[in-house]
């Protein structure tokens, strides 16, 4: 047996025998007789039977040694011709040798110990060690020892079994190293025999489907986790492309569908499916790819997309439109221009004729020269507080007291005037003595814009009611007019620069009065609401603190 240190036997040629050789030979061949002489002790037998069992020995297709227990060195006594094919040794170059000259740099020395502690014992074991032939091929030989007792229960000799178990070690590693590999593998991977019924199944395959290995094998993997579509409509097992592709032989690659876990619910995944036939298995290996993450993130990518094409399609109607009012604030200054240029000249030719200008004359060309001036200022200023609030920039206000009822007082008849006779009739009730901090010429222009507004959208006749009073240490100013009125849906864009409502169309205008109105409110500290209905007119509400809140706002 494998049981020593020191130098293994000699690989020499077999062609010759030395004279050592033969002699061991000789004492080998006597100590097999003597062993056979104890194992028909064992047996009760006779010379034919003795024979008949060494016969037996001889003949058995795996490799036999008898090693003589009774040397210290345990030497072969009996070899068959199945190990002189095994090792590549002749029987006679074997005969008196210990069996270490079968180890070499790579045999387990757990499994040499193994052996020990069995021959010390006087009892059988079996181990599988890597062994070398007498050419230096390393093999597996799967060792079975077994002791031989005669009647008196002494062990006259071990038998050793030996049997090539390379392929089978082989195997074994290969297999050992593909379940690595599986386990190890990032995507779920699963195998289904021709029944559809599951083969082996690695963690992350389970893991995704939410069961335990052992609960998966040898079940029907369609009825168990492929059974619906995404949309939740039963899934035909002949409709099946994983079903299809095991039994055409063909393999295939699955982008858009889910499997179902254990608790019901759905799992987006890829998957391919590669046919296992003409590999010694049937059926089909499946490898499952979890698309939860990327569908997410492909989702969201389109979110992003479509939200980047509404907001640059926004802004381009945005300037759109801002170039559109731009043009007709162009056009609004154009406009008072030209009949400024067309009053001067007129008076200018009556001049030139000798034609001297009455003192009510004067006057009358006076108002409109102020009245086209005041159009101008204020169309130029809406642009310029515009141009600095679209740059997030504050207004730079003129702060004083600013009696409130008579500042609405002066706008009202400034814009009565300037109507003239057929616009809507307007309704003051501003008491002076209201009194608040501010910027006068701006709060004039808000007074202007809101009341302009209401007077412009009313058909002419009708009522436009403004009213101003204290509230607190601040003020309240309310316009109500019973105008076109305004879209709910519009109304929080009508505060929007350059936007103008769908009810505004016809009427001139440029998008910014409102827009500028709120900011200097704002920077007031006060604040803008605005109630409207499209046909039954609009309130807007102006709320503007005390003098110590308007101090620190502004």
């Amino acid at each position: 047996m494998e049981t020593g240190d020191g130098e293994r036997g000699p690989r020499g040629s077999d062609t010759e025998v030395s004279v050592e050789d033969a002699r061991r030979a000789e004492a080998a061949e006597a100590a097999s007789q003597d062993v056979a002489r104890h194992v028909s002790a064992v047996f009760d037998a006779g010379d034919a039977e003795r024979e008949r069992l060494l016969a037996l020995f001889a003949a058995l297709p795996v490799g036999v040694v008898l090693v003589d227990v009774r040397a210290a060195d345990l030497p072969i006594a009996f070899a068959n011709a199945a190990f002189s094919a095994l090792t590549g040794y002749s029987v006679p170059a074997v005969l008196g040798l210990n069996c270490r000259f079968l180890q070499g740099p790579d045999t387990d020395p757990t499994a040499v110990a193994t052996l020990r502690r069995a021959l010390a014992a006087g009892a059988g074991c079996t181990v599988t060690l890597r062994n070398y032939t007498r050419a230096g091929t390393p093999f597996w030989n799967e060792l079975t020892l077994a002791p031989l007792r005669d009647t008196a229960g002494r062990m006259v000799a071990y038998v050793g079994v030996q049997a090539d178990a390379t392929a089978r070690v082989e195997a074994e590693r290969q297999r050992a190293l593909q379940a690595a590999v599986l386990d190890a593998t990032a995507e779920g991977i699963y195998g289904i025999d021709h029944a559809g019924r599951c083969t082996f199944i690695n963690p992350a395959a389970a893991a995704l489907l939410g069961y335990t290995p052992d609960a998966v094998i040898g079940r029907d993997m369609h009825a168990l986790v492929h059974h619906h579509r995404r949309d939740g409509t039963p899934y035909p097992p002949d409709a099946c492309p994983i079903h299809q592709a095991a039994a055409g032989g063909q393999g295939l690659r699955v982008a858009d569908e889910v499997v179902w876990r254990r608790d019901g619910t759905a799992v987006p995944v890829e998957y391919a499916v590669q046919p296992m036939a003409g590999v010694g298995a049937d059926g089909a290996v499946v490898t499952l790819v979890d698309v939860t993450e990327r569908e997410r993130a492909e989702r969201e990518r389109a979110a992003l997309l479509a939200r980047e094409r509404a907001a640059r399609a926004e802004a381009e109607a945005a300037v759109a439109q801002r170039d559109h009012l731009l043009s007709l604030a162009a056009h609004d200054l154009r406009t008072p221009l030209a009949a400024l240029i067309g009053e001067v000249q007129l008076r200018q030719r009556r001049l030139r004729r000798g034609q001297p200008l009455a003192a009510e004359e004067q006057d009358a060309f006076l108002a409109t020269l102020y009245d086209l001036l005041q159009r101008q200022v204020s169309v130029v200023s809406e642009v310029t507080d515009a141009a600095y609030l679209q740059m997030g920039e504050r207004l730079a206000l003129r702060v004083e007291s600013v009696d409130l009822g008579m500042l609405a007082g002066e706008v009202v008849d400034m814009l009565a005037h300037a109507q003239g006779a057929g616009a809507a009739a307007i309704d003051v009730e501003a008491p002076t003595g209201v009194v608040i901090v501010g910027d006068r010429d701006r709060l004039a222009r808000v007074l202007q814009n809101i009341v302009g507004n209401a007077v412009k959208y009313s058909p002419a006749g009708t009522p436009v009611q403004v009213s101003v009073r204290a509230e607190g240490d601040g003020a309240v100013v309310v316009v109500r007019d019973a105008g076109v009125g305004i879209p709910a849906g519009e109304i929080d864009r009508v505060f929007t620069p350059f936007y103008r409502a769908s009810t505004a169309r016809g009427f001139a205008g440029t998008g910014l009065g409102l827009a500028g109105a709120q900011s200097i409110v704002a920077q007031h500290g006060g604040a803008i609401a605005l109630e409207s209905a499209p046909g039954e007119g609009t309130t807007v509400t102006i709320t503007l603190p005390g003098a110590e809140r308007a101090a620190r706002e502004s």
